[in-house]
């Protein structure tokens, strides 16, 4: 005791370092825990990696000289083994399960067969929630594709809360400015759905934004926001405005991918339906007969894109007073939807509009309250505040007035008003995808 008070500047100088000492022994066990929980996940990532590259090699590998049918073996073929594989050869390893369950999944979404898509999207966010080496944004792309695939569904409340669920991962993990977030709110402004327009816009030119901070890497981005962005200005009555947020979505599409490619034909659709509406029938008939030819030929005959593109050319021919034609796309267009493949609901609403407006204008007034009511039904149940349902109440109401029914046709009128109101927009036709 008599030595540290004669020594206390020594000692209070030494009981400093040491603290220091021991917070930088702490602080380096710490960092060096952290450095090898990152070496682990890189090398589990790398590991993964390799396995998912072997597998895919392998994949396209045709080992029984019975399948070796040269080019006659197709694409859906190599999927379905695809997949057949990962249940059975990947079940001890489930991250790397999970790995090619997404991408098989996601490709199973692009060719519009969702079935098989929801099952394997399904079973990778279950792995990606139950296993602890998951990463927190492989999580949330596997909510953000599941989610994709509701929308498409027409469940749209489940769409919702999934690509909640995976904003608020990549919000807290990424931050509000990535470009995942962007996606995200490009998705959740589908123009088939119960958002307000001026909510959806909101999001649309935010994601816009985010994207167009390097518009080199996220071309594809901005193309895929400026097709919604297009089908909102449409909703809301702004039409020369749609058509050049379809021109540049079209632009970029043919700048980057092939003359064939799906995507060229979806964006032409969304041109056509744009020109479409400002009166242009002479250049949009050509892009929209394009568009389905293209569609029709690398997608197939029932594949929900081409079925937009039918809606489309077939509400064009209805303008045009080329009654037969537009009948057999339409009913071509509604087959689709409510057929094995069909999957967007409010889509069914979308025909049906313009199947009742066809026939309305022939004086098949049976026929045209028939397809109205049930574009009412499907649209009163999945966006039953949408401004293509105050279209299609104002189009049935008006039917009713012609036929002497005005009693029935009040209501219809009001209810359309206050939808109009909600969104502040006009009656337009509605749009095709």
């Amino acid at each position: 005791r008599k030595l540290v008070a004669r020594h206390k500047g020594l000692f209070a100088f030494l009981g400093v370092m040491f603290v220091l000492l021991v917070g930088f022994a702490v602080a380096m066990a710490v960092q060096a825990e952290r450095i090898a929980k990152e070496r682990d996940r890189a090398s589990r990532e790398a590991e993964t990696a390799q396995k998912v590259s072997e597998f895919l090699v392998g994949l396209f590998q045709v080992s029984d000289p019975g399948e070796a049918r040269g080019n006659t073996i197709t694409a859906r073929e190599i999927l379905d083994k695809g997949a057949e594989r990962i249940e059975r050869e990947l079940k001890n390893q489930p991250l790397t399960q999970a790995r090619l369950m997404d991408v098989m999944g996601n490709v199973y979404l692009s060719l519009g067969l969702y079935g098989q898509a929801e099952s394997l999207l399904e079973g990778t966010l279950q792995t990606r929630r139950r296993e602890m080496g998951a990463s927190p944004t492989d999580l949330a792309r596997s909510l953000q594709s599941l989610g994709w695939l509701c929308l498409l569904q027409g469940r749209g409340a489940e769409a919702e809360s999934l690509m909640r669920e995976a904003m608020s991962i990549f919000e807290r993990t990424l931050g509000h400015e990535c470009v995942e977030v962007a996606w995200i709110e490009c998705r959740l402004s589908a123009p088939v759905s119960d958002r307000d327009l001026a909510e959806a816009r909101a999001l649309l030119e935010h994601a816009l934004e985010v994207f167009e901070k390097d518009p080199d890497a996220n071309h594809f981005g901005i193309s895929s926001c400026s097709e919604p962005l297009s089908v909102n200005l449409i909703w809301s009555g702004h039409y020369q405005e749609a058509t050049r947020a379809a021109e540049r979505a079209l632009q970029i599409e043919q700048r980057y991918l092939s003359a064939e490619d799906p995507r060229v034909a979806l964006a032409m659709n969304g041109l056509g339906f744009a020109l479409l509406h400002t009166g242009d029938y002479a250049r949009a008939r050509p892009l929209l007969e394009r568009a389905a030819r293209l569609q029709e030929k690398t997608l197939g005959p029932d594949h929900q894109y081409l079925a937009w593109t039918l809606h489309s050319l077939g509400e064009l021919l209805r303008r045009t007073g080329e009654f037969g034609e537009s009948e057999v796309l339409l009913k071509r267009a509604l087959a689709i939807h409510t057929g094995p493949s069909g999957a967007w609901q409010p889509e069914v609403g979308v025909v049906q509009t313009s199947l009742g407006d066809l026939y309305a204008q022939t004086g098949r007034h049976a026929e045209a309250e028939a397809s109205y009511q049930e574009a009412i039904a499907v649209l009163d149940r999945f966006a039953p505040n949408h401004a293509l349902l105050a279209t299609t109440l104002t189009s049935y109401a008006s039917l009713l007035r012609r036929v002497g029914r005005q009693a029935e046709a009040e209501p219809l009128e009001a209810r359309a008003r206050a939808i109009r109101e909600k969104h502040r927009t006009a009656a337009v036709t509605p749009p095709a995808g």
